[in-house]
């Protein structure tokens, strides 16, 4: 039977469905003789109702796998043979994973973002062996939450490549290489916002603060062939991202009323009256479809719906006093933030949430960013621009003060914000075989990997002699390779009994020819630094026309020097007051920090 369970009592063992409440008992036998029919149904009943009182659990499945034992650490080594390209959303290629076996089970890896733009924000990566519980049975799915190296980088950094070490606890089938990957950097390529020109050729621009390119796209002259006011005079200027229009007020100057509104189709580079706007109206910005707008001397929030006709709708009233509200502008952030910058004193710079109920205004104590065009740029930064001083700044929307920006300088009656860059995330895997998950998740093959692993292989072997000042030149040496100079042996540089040799460092000498410092008797070995003055480091080995700090190895007369090729060559001497008496040689190897089998 289904969902039955079995119940003991001193009457033996049976079951019961409790769904149904029927029995597989069909006579209980008591002393021998056949209950009753009555007293059997009431046995059963009572029976019934108490194995239906009890707590009912499902069936527990099948516990998973014990997950292996798995450790990660910080990489020496960064992995420099390819494994898989780096792919977000499926189909974008943003990055390669490599993958260096260096031991059994035990890998270096590296995720490094090759396309500009692109940017770590976190990394996930798994090997995968046989019966694995990254694989989450009863959903399907590969969590990279789950995986044993988990890391988060900050937005800001702009991280483009991670490398660690990773060692497995068993054998490997594959790797689930997972990163989630940001576009932020791409807007912070650009920071366009736009503009309106009073002096000099009138008109409408666009700016871009970061590349410092400015475009004039429409020139207003005040003439019948564009706003008819007799100026050229603009203001109150807004963009609309998606339908690719700036709208403005066209007023013969400021504080006139009303304020005919206009818009500029960029696009198709049109200008259209769409209606006249009580007030002198030049501060406006654009937000969620709408056209916002602070009339002079005004503290009412006014909003358009240009989508639906021309009848402003007051948003918020009564903030602040009426008489500070000279613009200056205003510009709207993309969270509903709106901050302003006033013109006439008492001059403020002033936010007001319109997420709120009441507006939430808050006028700034000892902001500097003040009698300033406001404009968010498309990389998300609050610039400001002096009209009368023609200089852009930024503007730190915690403090309300400015950062002069050094740029050209430009003098514009109003800014508008551009189209705010929003940074997306996407999910990003290493591209291999589809992992068949309910998610999308791709696994490497362990096939794809290269097996191998960093050691110093020998690149070079010289003989540099001890018996005259000439110069012995290596191969050149690869541009941000790692090398290690093995310098060993002795040479003789002079004909003393029981002395009279030297290595790469020290020189065996015999009194009167001990510095001070030494035991006494002879003979001692003098590391060449004691020498003195004029013969500090003689005797030793120099390299490129210098003493370099070796590193003395256990064994005798052998010792170490690291350093990074810059595609030059090393130049090896010994430096004696005479060579007369020397002879021999030192031996140098330079070995080369490379992949090997």
């Amino acid at each position: 039977m289904e969902n039955a369970e079995k119940f003991t009592v001193n009457l033996g063992t049976y079951s019961v469905d409790r769904a149904s409440g029927a029995t597989d008992l069909p006579n209980i036998i008591m002393g021998g003789k056949k209950m009753k029919r009555k007293g059997l149904s009431i046995l059963a009943m009572v029976l019934i109702f108490a194995l239906m009182a009890m707590p009912v659990s499902a069936a527990k499945p099948d516990p998973l796998p014990l997950r292996v034992v798995d450790t990660v650490e910080t990489s020496e080594n960064p992995a420099n043979n390819y494994a898989a390209n780096l792919m977000a959303g499926k189909d974008t290629p943003v990055g390669i994973v490599y993958i260096d076996a260096y031991e059994d089970n035990k890998y270096e890896v590296r995720y490094e973002i090759t396309e500009p733009g692109w940017c770590l924000t976190e990394v996930h990566f798994e090997a995968i062996n046989d019966g694995d519980d990254v694989f989450i049975e009863n959903k399907g799915t590969l969590i990279p939450g789950k995986f044993t190296v988990k890391e988060k980088f900050e937005l800001a950094d702009k991280i483009t490549e991670y490398s660690f070490k990773y060692e497995s606890g068993a054998d490997v089938i594959g790797f689930a290489a997972h990163a989630v990957v940001s576009d932020a950097p791409i807007g912070e390529m650009n920071g366009v916002i736009y503009g309106t020109k009073i002096t000099g050729i009138k008109g409408l621009y666009e700016i871009d603060i970061v590349t410092e390119e400015v475009t004039l796209l429409k020139g207003i002259t005040g003439g019948i062939g564009d706003v008819n006011n007799g100026t050229g005079y603009t203001n109150a200027l807004a963009y609309d991202p998606e339908g690719h229009m700036l709208y403005f007020t066209a007023p013969s100057r400021v504080n006139v009323s009303p304020s005919p509104l206009w818009s500029y189709d960029i696009a198709t580079d049109t200008l259209m009256h769409l209606c006249d706007l009580d007030g002198s109206v030049v501060s406006a910005s654009f937000y969620e479809g709408k056209y916002y707008y602070i009339a002079e001397g005004i503290n009412q929030l006014m909003k358009v719906d240009l989508n639906a006709g021309c009848n402003p709708v007051s948003m918020f009233s009564g903030f602040g006093i009426a008489s500070e509200f000279t613009f200056g502008d205003f510009a709207i952030s993309n969270s509903g933030m709106l901050y302003g910058s006033t013109r006439v004193a008492t001059q403020m710079f002033f936010s007001l949430n319109l997420n709120s109920i009441d507006g939430e205004y808050n006028k700034y104590v000892g902001a500097d960013a003040l009698d300033l065009q406001l404009a968010y740029g498309s990389n998300g930064l609050l610039y400001g621009n002096n009209h009368g001083t023609a200089d852009f700044f930024t503007i730190d929307v915690v403090t309300g003060d400015k950062q002069l920006v050094d740029i050209d300088k430009y003098a514009f009656a109003d800014l508008a914000s551009g189209f705010l860059f929003v940074p997306q995330f996407e999910s990003a895997w290493g591209a291999g075989i589809d992992a068949e998950t309910s998610n999308w998740s791709m696994i490497i093959l362990i096939e794809d990997v290269v097996e191998g692993y960093y050691r110093w292989v020998e690149y070079e072997e010289l003989s540099v002699p001890g018996i005259s000042t000439a110069i012995t030149e290596s191969t050149t040496l690869t541009d941000g390779v790692e090398y290690k100079v093995e310098a060993s042996g002795t040479y003789k540089f002079a004909n003393w009994t029981d002395a009279g040799i030297a290595d790469a460092v020290y020189s065996l000498r015999i009194v009167p020819y001990i510095p001070a410092g030494y035991p006494a008797g002879s003979p001692q070995w003098v590391d060449g630094a004691d020498l003195g003055t004029p013969h500090e480091f003689w005797l030793q080995l120099w390299i490129d026309g210098a003493n370099v700090q070796w590193v003395d190895t256990v064994a005798d007369y052998i010792y170490t020097y690291e350093l990074t090729g810059d595609g030059t060559s090393l130049e090896f001497t010994i430096l004696d007051t005479s060579y007369g008496d020397n002879s021999g040689a030192l031996t140098v190897i330079i070995y080369e920090w490379t992949w090997g089998w």
